[in-house]
């Protein structure tokens, strides 16, 4: 767990990444917060079942997330509250995403799921869903 929160710690600060490395941290820090399957339970978390919530300065406080076709029977629904640690938060790192990338997915469909494809694409409607395996691919 050290060496990767080390390696989050190096990529830089949350607000100044590059959308492809920004996301890579999101999923990273979701996962480990969330302690869900990358490939069936992150791969399939859709933008629409991200819930922020925020406190009096218009900052993240804690995140409920929805995965409606999990693995297991049953729908997962956590709420993961903020840390003091912007850097290592997946709430404000969640939040930073989807603030940065909401107008890339305007063109999908509502239920498209989360982490997208070919964002630094100049086109938007280039831009799609990326698959599960994939988001399993960049936790290697």
């Amino acid at each position: 767990m050290a060496v990767k929160k080390h390696m989050i710690s190096s990529w830089g600060d949350t607000v100044d990444l590059e959308l492809v490395s920004l996301q890579q941290k999101t999923i990273l820090l979701v996962t480990i917060a969330s302690m869900w399957r990358s490939r069936s339970d992150i791969g399939k978390l859709q933008y629409r079942d991200i819930i922020l919530k925020y406190n009096d300065q218009d900052l993240p406080i804690y995140v409920i997330m929805i995965v409606r076709f999990p693995k297991e029977i049953n729908t997962k629904i956590p709420k993961v509250g903020a840390l003091e640690n912007l850097e290592l938060c997946p709430v404000y790192t969640l939040y930073q995403l989807c603030k940065r990338t909401r107008h890339l997915s305007k063109g999908l469909p509502e239920y498209h799921p989360l982490f997208l494809a070919n964002i630094l694409q100049t086109k938007v409607n280039k831009v799609h869903s990326v698959f599960p395996v994939t988001i399993t691919n960049w936790i290697k």
